[in-house]
């Protein structure tokens, strides 16, 4: 008695897991060092002594915390809210300030004014890789399967269970009718009572013992699916992001002129792009921050 509650017990448990979507995986998401980011390679620049040139470039770094940091994202379906990534400025090579200074020594930004001295007070520099929507698109096909896949059993568990039913009310309708047919009564209320149970002791007996095991552990491996986890990723990188390649720099410029006149302002580039998945994505990353860059000191030089 007690081996068959045992059996019972972890046949209903496997039915009841079988028919559930599993727990969301709670992977914790990866936040590296700088160092271990990919190397972005850079146009080389031409960078001359403050000694050679007039026009002095000076670089402060006041970005925050977290943005100096690697986030390299995380590519499961079910973690589709965080398929983004983002690069620190420290993966690029040369460095941001000495691209900045470049442009200047080289010539390449010639500013409309006389001006001795620029200074770069660098809030934000951020570099995303936006994958959300491709990942929730492969996310919601496969529930679009996985829920296809589980109505498909249900109607097959239901047809099975229709067809036992009917079997066994035909194998009671037989006994009843040869019971009248031969004139004994007491036979048929006896089959009457016996054909009653016995499907029931039957389909219990079969159902939790052979049936229903097999059939959960088949469910529970073909038709799991597990539900999307909460966003992990820190907001300051997906807020104002789109699908593709971001780019956005801020910075505070101090321009000190011959006369000694001295100006502050704000400068700011945001840029996006689509990604082309037919080539590298390395070069196109480069490509957007060299564009990006030259856009920002162009409009320092204003």
């Amino acid at each position: 008695m007690r081996g068959f509650l045992v059996k019972t017990v972890f046949a209903m448990l496997l039915v009841t897991l079988s028919g559930c979507q599993s727990r969301p995986s709670l992977r914790k998401l990866p936040i590296l060092a700088p160092a271990t980011a990919p190397i972005m390679p850079l146009q080389r620049v031409f960078l001359a002594s403050h000694t050679s040139t007039s026009l002095r470039v000076e670089f402060e770094d006041q970005r925050p915390g977290p943005e100096r940091y690697y986030y390299p994202g995380l590519s499961e379906p079910h973690h589709w809210r965080d398929a983004v990534s983002m690069v620190p400025m420290e993966a690029f090579d040369p460095a941001i300030e000495d691209f900045i200074r470049g442009r200047f020594d080289s010539g390449g930004v010639v500013p409309q004014r006389d001006i001795q001295e620029i200074r770069i007070q660098l809030t934000s520099f951020q570099v995303v890789y936006d994958q959300r929507k491709d990942t929730e698109g492969v996310f919601l096909a496969r529930h679009s399967n996985w829920q296809a896949g589980k109505d498909r059993e249900d109607i097959e568990r239901q047809e099975r269970d229709d067809q036992r039913r009917a079997e066994a009310e035909e194998e009671r309708r037989k006994k009843r009718d040869d019971a009248i047919r031969y004139g004994d009564g007491n036979s048929y209320s006896e089959s009457l009572s016996g054909s009653l149970l016995a499907p029931v002791v039957g389909a219990i007996a079969q159902g939790l013992f052979i049936e229903l095991p097999r059939w959960a552990m088949r469910r529970e491996k073909t038709y799991i699916l597990t539900e999307p986890t909460e966003q992990q990723t820190p907001t300051f990188i997906t807020d104002g992001k789109v699908e593709g390649l971001n780019f956005q720099i801020s910075a505070t410029i101090t321009t000190l002129d011959s006369d000694g006149r001295k100006s502050r302002f704000p400068v700011e580039v945001v840029q996006h792009r689509s990604v082309d998945g037919g080539k590298l994505l390395q070069p196109q990353v480069t490509q957007l921050v060299e564009e990006s860059m030259k856009e920002f000191c162009d409009r320092i030089a204003e």
